[in-house]
Formats: structure tokens, C-alpha cells, sequence
């Protein structure tokens, strides 16, 4: 095993997160992985902690995508605060949309920032909503209704593990609840997205909940 990676035994010591369930991923596709022969594989560590860190919480059923949004829309956030809490509740409201990542050309990426069809989420969003942070343009983060994607230009999908510049979070049509003339996600979203990717952004968006929750509520 290349020293670089982790053995599944190895993640699953580092995790505590049985052996078995590691190989459903990976078997799944939820886990990038090198295979070694027949049974070994080899696991980047970066990518196993980020999967560790956004799989579903063991508790309770995951919500269906319209459950999550609704949620999302009608919830308190103030959640967000309790570590435990929201470490279940973020995992739970990860079945909002299915997830998935491309690689697209710079030029098309700039044009994609400008496409009425998405919204952008990260840290266009809370940048937006005036938490002080500087918008990633070498990658974005945004939602897409499932039969808007079609219509979405130019998208290669990217392999496992591979590097990617476009995450798009595609919600079935009868769970959308962004509308047609959105732009940006609310902050709650913006925060689900950024903590989701352990961004370190996260920490300033909870700072700005508080606020809009009471003037979103009046």
C-alpha cells in the first residue's frame, strides 16, 4: 500500500467506522478508491475525511428532498450552533439534491456564473448576504432543477477524485424551492454547502444567521 493512501482497515481504525461499510462505499461509488488486486484499496486520506465528513448520520431516516427544503425554508436555524445538533442535522439535510462535480473550460465557467438556470451557493452566496469573504471564481457551487440540466452547457463530468470547478446540486423538480428568477441561495444553504466542504467561510456565515432569521420572520 503506497504510504500516501489508507488501507480500508486503516481508515476504518481512524474512523471508527467498520470495515464493511467502507467497501459498500467505495463499491457504491461514494468513495473514490485504487484498487489493489482483488479485495485491497487504496484511499486518499483528504477524500476519505471529506466523506466521513458529509455521509449520512446513522440516526434516523434520511428526509426525502422535498422534507429537506422544507426544513431549509420554515426551519430555525439556530441549530446551527449546537455542535451535535447540526453535525446530524447537516448530514440529514445533505439529501436536499444529489450532488455531483465537473470539470468545465475557464471561459464556460464565467458564463455558467451568469446562467439564469443556476443558483449559486458558497461563497458567491455569502459574499452576497454581506458575510466578508472574497468569492471563489476557480469554482462554484450552485443548484440546478433536475430538468434544467439538460440545458446546462459544456459539462464534463469529473472522475472520482479528480479536480473539479463546478459542483452542482441537482434537485428533483418537485422539490425545488429557489424559484425561477433566484440568484443566490439563502445563508442557511450557503452554510449547509461550505461547511459541507469544511471551508473555513462556514464560521463567518453563522455569524449573519441570527439576523436574517429575525428579518426574514417579521
Amino acid at each position: 500500500m503506497s504510504e500516501s493512501l489508507l488501507s480500508v482497515e486503516e481508515a476504518a481504525s481512524l474512523s471508527e467506522i467498520a470495515p464493511r461499510m467502507i467497501r459498500k462505499a467505495i463499491q457504491d461509488g461514494n468513495l473514490p478508491a485504487v484498487r489493489h488486486g482483488e479485495r485491497a484499496f487504496g484511499i486518499d486520506p483528504k477524500l476519505f475525511t471529506l466523506w466521513v465528513h458529509t455521509r449520512p448520520s446513522g440516526r434516523g431516516r434520511q428526509p426525502s428532498a422535498q422534507s429537506a427544503w422544507n426544513q431549509i425554508e420554515t426551519g430555525d436555524p439556530s441549530w446551527v450552533t449546537d455542535p451535535d445538533l447540526s453535525d446530524n442535522t447537516r448530514r440529514k439535510l445533505r439529501s436536499r439534491a444529489d450532488f455531483r462535480r465537473f470539470y468545465v473550460h475557464r471561459s464556460v465557467l464565467a458564463k455558467l456564473k451568469e446562467n439564469p438556470l443556476l443558483v449559486l451557493s458558497g461563497t458567491h452566496a455569502a459574499a452576497h448576504w454581506g458575510v466578508p469573504v472574497d468569492p471563489d471564481d476557480q469554482r462554484i457551487v450552485a443548484y440546478v432543477a433536475e430538468p434544467d440540466l439538460q440545458h446546462i452547457p459544456s459539462l464534463t463530468v469529473a472522475s472520482p477524485g479528480a479536480d473539479w470547478n463546478l459542483e452542482l446540486g441537482v434537485v428533483p423538480n418537485d422539490a425545488w424551492r429557489l424559484g425561477r428568477h433566484c440568484r443566490y441561495v439563502n445563508p442557511l444553504v450557503a452554510w449547509l454547502d461550505l461547511e459541507d466542504r469544511q471551508d473555513r467561510s462556514a464560521r463567518l456565515v453563522i455569524d449573519i444567521l441570527p439576523k436574517w432569521w429575525r428579518e426574514r420572520s417579521t
